[in-house]
């Protein structure tokens, strides 16, 4: 479990940065980036600070809504590349 918390940990977090050193002229495309990305990062700070104690289905909502996150940051990213 703590193998796939850091797997989930680490490839967002090197999808953002790889964004973010894309886009780095602060515009306002680099400022929708950077809130879209913000979900992303309460739901790895959130899989982080999972325990063992709390119920699987918090972990899985967890899970779920990093995952439904990723997804967002990555139609935003293609709106942009389309632009």
């Amino acid at each position: 479990m703590t193998m796939w918390s850091m797997l989930l940990f680490w490839i967002p977090v090197c999808i953002g940065i790889v964004a973010f050193c894309y886009f780095v002229k602060h515009s306002r495309t680099n400022k929708l980036l950077m809130l879209s990305f913000l979900p992303i990062v309460f739901f790895i700070v959130q899989i982080v600070k999972y325990t063992y104690i709390e119920s699987q289905e918090i972990f899985i909502f967890y899970v779920v809504g990093l995952f439904i996150s990723v997804v967002f940051f990555i139609m935003i990213l293609s709106y942009f590349y389309k632009k």
